[in-house]
């Protein structure tokens, strides 16, 4: 008779204790104190255990500590986080994660565990947790066997808790270690672990070695006699479709089923197990040392031949690998090829080509095929919107005559605008000269000269007025005549300085841009960079018509320099009349 640990002995008569107790927060029970903590029961299985039913199983955990949560009045069970199947050296559990999102939002008060093992077996992230974290949020920590209570001084103190952790930190490596040696025992020997009986082939319960499913098994054949025949392999699985053959899917009842694909059967074929290997050590990991899962190359697995009966000979596999090894080299230099002929058909308008009806982004694609004895390639824009709105049609524009348009326009664009350089250089010449003056300028002095006039008017009034020439009362009224007049007059001055300001400006842009541009002006062949710092939108319509929207639109078409040009060719602003306008237009 196998002899029962003292451990789970003491978990079992836990259980038997607290099976007895009722649940003082369930209907009929004691009132829970007002202030009763809201408390979340966190049980956790190491990835070891797999789910399997033990002692310290699922089950007794949480019996255990949700027994223990009705018991404390104080305490009241809001919610049960379960991570089953995870490792407790990390900490990106999921139920643990969703526990700590509840823990800062303050919907969780209290956190009770079985023993601080199934909280985690990281000594410095558990006691990081427990000694800062938790007190940090105000939130109270139970470890159950480890009679452990956050909210007793004497537990807080105490070593026990910082040396528990770091035992259980020491179990997790130690354990970890051990799994890993016997992963090598294992590799070295070719003895068998729990594996995935591969299509074709089943576990035999006496032996642990495969044997052939007989079910499928003359699929299987099929298809290694029509592989060795030169059959291509999307052929191969057009005819397992017609025969019907169950797909591996299917035939293991997973919950997907899915088609024949050349993929499945370059699996079958490219999979040693088929020649009678037993293969160990495709992938690598180690726990203790931090070593991720990782998928080992097929030089440095471990081959045992001979070891379950074979679908074919060792000599069709080889040469089976070696057509499949040429046919995955072939095809890795087709992708090298495809992708370095797309690096050079890169979308040069990214971002920019719009659909004119739908106002959505256009679709850029690309691709080559070989026809004859040429390699031909595509490149253009489609809108993919067409069959949400009707107003909208399934437009296409190729990339190249997009180009032979958007750099025509650019030419035009900056043809435009050194010919209006010129103009503006020329009138700022003309006003460059001594005592010349632009209209705004002009507009400017005549009415400050206007302003002094009204200074003086306001003067002499006062002095007709100390001369007892005029009385209070028309004084006052002249006074407040004039000054209103002076008023207007400095509001109107006022309007003309900001125009200056703002003209001034205007043209500088203007001619920083003229500037830059000048040197792009016989440009013939395609400039991507010009169009990036260009072009803004290009918007495609049905009919063929391309519509270019310039980033630099509001430089090129200010108002400001058109009424200035325009003022110039007139020979200045009115002067003659007190509400005169800022410039005459043509």
């Amino acid at each position: 008779m196998a002899r029962k640990s003292r451990k789970n002995l003491n978990v079992v008569k836990a259980i038997e204790k607290y099976k007895e107790l009722e649940p003082q927060n369930a209907e009929g029970a004691d009132v829970l104190c007002p202030d009763a903590l809201a408390t979340a029961a966190y049980i956790r299985l190491s990835v070891e255990n797999n789910g399997q039913e033990t002692d310290d199983s699922l089950r007794t955990q949480i019996a255990l500590v949700e027994s223990f949560i009705c018991k404390h009045n104080d305490l009241y069970l809001l919610d049960t986080y379960v991570d089953n199947g995870f490792s407790g050296t990390k900490f990106d559990r999921p139920e643990f994660v969703r526990m700590m999102d509840d823990v800062k939002t303050g919907r969780i008060q209290c956190v009770v565990v079985k023993d601080l093992s199934r909280f985690g077996r990281d000594y410095l992230e558990t006691g990081y947790y427990i000694e800062t974290i938790f007190p940090l949020l105000n939130v109270r920590f139970i470890s159950i066997t480890d009679q452990f209570d956050s909210t007793r001084e004497e537990d807080r103190n105490s070593l026990s808790v910082p040396i528990k952790n770091i035992v259980n930190a020491m179990y997790a490596k130690d354990y970890s270690r051990k799994q890993e040696a016997f992963r090598e025992m294992c590799k070295k020997t070719g003895r068998v672990m729990d594996i995935n009986a591969p299509y074709g082939y089943r576990m035999a319960k006496e032996t642990k070695r495969l044997e052939i499913d007989q079910s499928v098994a003359p699929y299987v054949r099929m298809i290694f006699a029509w592989a060795l025949a030169g059959v291509p392999r999307l052929e191969i699985a057009r005819r397992m479709e017609i025969v019907g053959a169950p797909t591996p899917a299917k035939h293991d009842n997973w919950k997907v089923e899915n088609k024949w694909e050349d993929s499945t059967i370059t699996h079958i074929l490219y999979n040693p197990v088929y020649a009678g290997f037993h293969v160990m050590g495709k992938s690598k990991v180690s726990l203790y040392r931090d070593i991720r899962p990782r998928r080992l190359s097929r030089e440095e697995w471990v081959y045992f031949p001979d070891f379950h009966e074979p679908y074919i000979t060792m000599d069709d596999y080889a040469s089976l690998e070696a057509m499949i090894g040429t046919i995955r080299k072939d095809r890795t230099e087709r992708l090298k090829i495809r992708e370095e002929a797309r690096e050079q058909m890169r979308d040069v308008f990214q971002g920019k080509v719009f659909c004119a009806d739908c106002g959505r982004q256009m679709n850029y694609a690309r691709g080559s095929h070989h026809r004859g004895y040429k390699d031909l390639s595509f490149q253009y824009y489609r809108c993919r919107y067409s069959k949400q709105y009707a107003k909208c049609s399934n437009k296409k524009i190729q990339q190249n005559f997009l180009k032979i348009i958007v750099m025509d326009q650019i030419r035009l664009l900056i043809q435009a605008v050194c010919d209006r350089d010129k103009v503006l250089q020329a009138a700022q010449d003309r006003f460059d000269k001594p005592g010349a003056m632009n209209p705004i300028e002009r507009n400017i002095s005549r009415l400050t000269e206007k302003e002094k006039g009204l200074e003086n008017k306001i003067l002499k009034a006062y002095m007709d007025y100390a001369d007892n020439l005029l009385d209070e009362e028309e004084y006052l009224m002249i006074k407040k005549k004039l000054t209103d007049d002076k008023e207007t007059v400095i509001a109107k001055k006022n309007v003309f300085q900001r125009k200056l300001t703002d003209v001034k400006v205007s043209i500088e842009q203007y001619r920083t841009l003229a500037d830059r541009l000048k040197k792009f002006l016989d440009v013939q062949e395609f400039d991507e960079g010009l169009v990036k710092e260009l072009v803004s939108k290009i918007f495609v319509s049905d009919d063929g018509k391309v519509e270019i929207e310039f980033s630099c639109s509001d430089i090129f078409q200010n108002v400001l320099i058109e009424e200035f040009l325009a003022s110039v060719k007139m020979g200045g602003g009115k002067t003659d009349n007190d509400d005169c306008i800022l410039f005459e237009v043509v």
